[in-house]
This record gives C-alpha cells, structure tokens and sequence, in this order.
C-alpha cells in the first residue's frame, strides 16, 4: 500500500508532544486501570504513534527528544515494572470478569506493556538514555532479559505454530466470547512485545560504554545476556516451516512472511537485531575483559561459527559480522582463562532497585475489578477514538482492506462505523444482517472519528439510506431493502 508524504498525515504538534510527555507520572499499581491510569494509557499511545510515524517518514525525533529533556525515561522503566507485575499477578484473577465487563479496557491493559516498550525502544536509540535511566538501568535489563527468556522457552511454540487463519471481521468477532478474544489476543502480545524488547536490547548494547561497570557486570556474567543471544539464534523462534511444502515463515514487521528458494538465506529482522546484539557485546574491550569465559561458555559461543558457514551471504548482508567471525575463530583456538574474575579485582554487583512486592493480590484484584465498569469502557473507547489518527494508521497497513463477506480486494466501507469494508454492493447487501449489530456498537466512535482531521484510505462511503419511510418500494430508496424490509447501509458511486 502506498504511503502518503509526511506533511499530508496529520501529525501531533511539537507542543502537543512536548506537553503530553511533560505529563506522564509514575503511577502505581494500584491505580492500574482507573481513570487517571486511562488518561495516561491515551497519552502514552498518541506518544507512540507519534514516534513511529517519525520513524517511518524520517521526520525529526520529536517524542524521544521530549522524553529526555523532561527526564521520563525512569517513569517508562517504572510504569513497564508496573504493568509487568499486574499482568503476572492480577490479570489471571480477572481474566473472565473483565473481558465481560470492560472488553475494550481489558485489552488496553494488556497492550500498554507493548506501548511502552515501544517508547522505550525509540529512546534507547540515543545515547543519552543511559545516563537518563540512572539506577533505574538495572530493573530496564532485567526486564528485558525476561523477554529474551520467553522467546527462548517453549512458551512461544504455542503461538508461532498456531495455523495461520483467515483475518476475522468485526462481525465475525462478535460471535466469539470476548474472553477467548482476549487470551489470544494476550498470547499474540506477548509474543509481538517479546520482539520489540530485543529491538530495545539492540539498541541498549550499542551504548554499553555508558555503563557503570557493576551494570555491565550484571548484564555479562549474572545474566549471561550473549549465552542467551547465542540460544536464540540457534533457535531461530522467529521462524516456523510451511506446512506441506518447501519453505520457511518469518516474524517480520508483525506478520508471518513467506520465504522459499534463495530468500531462505536473507536475514530476518529479529535475527539482524541479535547479531547487532552479540557484535556490540563480544567486540567491546570492557566485556572481553570481564566476561567470565567458562568451558562450557567458550563451547557456547564457538556455535556461532557455524552459522557462517550455512549461510555464505551472511558476511555480504550483515558486514559488521566479520570481526565477530574472526573473533570466534579466536576464542576457538585459544585455550579457556583460569581465574579472569579473580584478576580483576573484587566488584560489587549492581542489583535491581524495584525488588517484588508481596501483597494480597486477590484483594487488588477485587478492589480494581469495581472499578472496570461498562461506563469505564465507554469512557475509554471515546477517548481513544479522540486520539487515534486512523488515517495514517491505515496508510501503515501491510495489506490493502479485505471485503468482509467474499475476501477480495475491497474500496468500500461503511460511512456509519467505518469499520467494514466491502467490494461492492452485493457483498454489502448479503452482509447487512450480521453486521447490523456491530455497525451499532462502532457507530459512536465512528462519529467521534468524523471531528477529526485527516482523510486517509477513507475510499467510497457506505452511506445511510435518507429515505426513513419504510413503507414505500424498495426500489425508490436510496440504500434498498433486504428482503425481511429492513433499511440497508448502500455503496454511494
């Protein structure tokens, strides 16, 4: 799908970025949820959009710009700690409750750790951010790792391996119980989220210089962060076989890529991010000093070289790789260092400052859950439907629209909830009956939509029919009938 010019996208104000930055506060979890932490979950996504349309058009760095000079890269790292620890310790307590209560609250709650994480990935890009974590850096890495440790269980299996299914439409979705959508949807984040924390870790290494020695020496040696990069280029979960046929699927960009033949041999982008990863940590001086090389470590890291030599373009698509592949054969040969921790000196270790907390969780959870009322969620719908720009957002799709009813290639959609997209009339028309329900439930946020600026791939409306009198012939109104007399939504030419 083309993508329009960055001055023809409705973008926030550099005052606007600046303000909303200004104003995140670190909130704690027991306000997980409530209207301030919505007001904040908003602000948060305006602020990522908003980085990610920077990325994507090149345009200048404004929200990690804004997140530096207001010093909220330790109000990030906390509010990702927060999110963390409620998902782990409250989420499984309320599951079913909320996804029948506040459906649209409850994947706003499971999507802010992704949101942040995103922040945090655009930040980390500048080396600045280290000295803006602070003591906050610690609880970042680990937080990370955690991640990394994911992606390297058997946990991601359950959701790589999931057969690939047919794009569901609204009216598909709203006959399956909400608390199903919301445990795939949850399973589909974490492995998402999980991506987007490599990315992050990428970038932190590059900076590695800026580490206080006792950070370093966690990142090395207590968490063996280049042990845990070396398991997940071996394992390679970013990549599934094709069932029945030659050929591999890659996670790129957030969807399953098809490569067959020669394309077989070109990096994915996770696997990029971990070698960018493993090169920063295995060609800094400080690590190679410091890294306590054991046996099994060196017999660990030399499984490397084999890569190299299954994949011949590797040194041609990633050349920063051929001192990495020189250093390998280095540490191949040599024999293993007796004692390297003991030369050094002794060296207290930097530990983590947000220790776990123990609390009654149920209680939380019970206290929190008469909070997330159906007015909660409305209140959250309208909001987001304020702060979304769904133009661009639309112009960022991998994929042009679908129809709803046969799948084909579709440049209608409905001007009442536009959310519905369809091929022609129809399609629309045999639709109409299911989609009547849904069409009403989006309605509000469609009109909220309509105040706003921006065109995007808006494509031919579905308009109302005006003629209310349902009495006269089909054929005179506008949007026609379907055959139990009900008023359709028509394709306008």
């Amino acid at each position: 799908m083309a993508t329009k010019a960055a001055e023809d996208i409705q973008q926030l104000a550099p005052e606007i970025v600046e303000d909303l930055a200004a104003a995140l506060e670190q909130l704690p979890i027991d306000t997980y949820g409530d209207e301030k932490w919505v007001d904040q979950h908003v602000a948060l996504e305006r602020l990522s959009m908003q980085a990610t349309l920077n990325v994507r058009m090149g345009a200048a760095e404004t929200v990690s710009d804004a997140l530096l000079s207001f010093d909220k890269v330790p109000t990030l790292i906390h509010q990702l700690l927060v999110t963390h620890t409620w998902k782990r310790n409250v989420y499984p307590l309320v599951r079913k409750a909320i996804a029948q209560k506040a459906s649209i609250l409850a994947h706003a709650m499971i999507q802010h750790e992704a949101t942040l994480l995103n922040l945090l990935q655009t930040v980390l890009y500048k080396k600045e951010s280290i000295d803006k974590a602070g003591d906050a850096l610690v609880d970042l890495i680990d937080m990370l790792v955690t991640h990394l440790d994911y992606l390297n269980s058997d946990a991601v299996d359950a959701v790589k391996n999931i057969a690939p299914q047919k794009t569901q439409s609204p009216t598909d979705l709203l006959c399956v119980p909400e608390h199903e959508t919301l445990a795939e949807q949850s399973a589909k984040l974490t492995f998402e989220t999980a991506w987007t924390a490599l990315a992050a870790l990428c970038h932190l290494t590059h900076h590695m210089s800026q580490f206080p020695l006792a950070v370093l020496s966690r990142l090395c040696n207590t968490r063996d962060i280049l042990y845990s990069l070396v398991y997940l280029l071996e394992g390679k979960p970013w990549e599934r076989k094709l069932a029945g046929r030659a050929g591999v699927e890659r996670f790129e960009d957030g969807r399953w890529v098809t490569r067959t033949g020669e394309d077989m041999l070109l990096v994915a982008k996770p696997e990029a991010h971990a070698w960018m990863a493993v090169a920063s940590l295995v060609l800094d001086p400080e690590v190679q000093r410091r890294y306590e090389m054991t046996e099994h470590r060196r017999a660990t890291l030399i499984k490397l070289t084999a890569h190299f030599e299954r994949n011949a373009t590797l040194l041609t698509q990633l050349p920063f790789l051929e001192p990495v592949y020189r250093y390998l054969l280095h540490v191949q040969m040599a024999e293993v260092p007796a004692g390297v921790a003991a030369t050094l000196g002794v060296l207290v270790e930097a530990m983590p400052h947000s220790a776990p907390i123990a609390r009654d969780w149920a209680a939380l959870a019970t206290r929190q859950l008469a909070l997330w009322t159906p007015k909660t969620n409305r209140n959250l719908a309208d909001k987001l439907a304020r702060a979304y720009d769904w133009a661009w957002l639309e112009e960022f799709a991998p994929e042009p629209p679908k129809c709803a009813t046969c799948g084909q290639s579709a440049e209608h959609r409905c001007a009442k909830c536009r959310s519905e997209w369809y091929c022609g009339r129809a399609c629309q028309v045999k639709a109409w009956k299911a989609h009547k329900p849904v069409c009403a439930l989006l309605e509000t946020s469609a009109c909220l939509e309509k105040g706003g600026k921006g065109g995007g791939k808006v494509g031919k409306p579905l308009n109302v029919a005006e003629d209310n009198d349902l009495n006269r012939p089909a054929v005179r109104a506008r949007g026609g009938m379907t055959t139990e007399g009900e008023r359709i939504v028509e394709l306008v030419d």
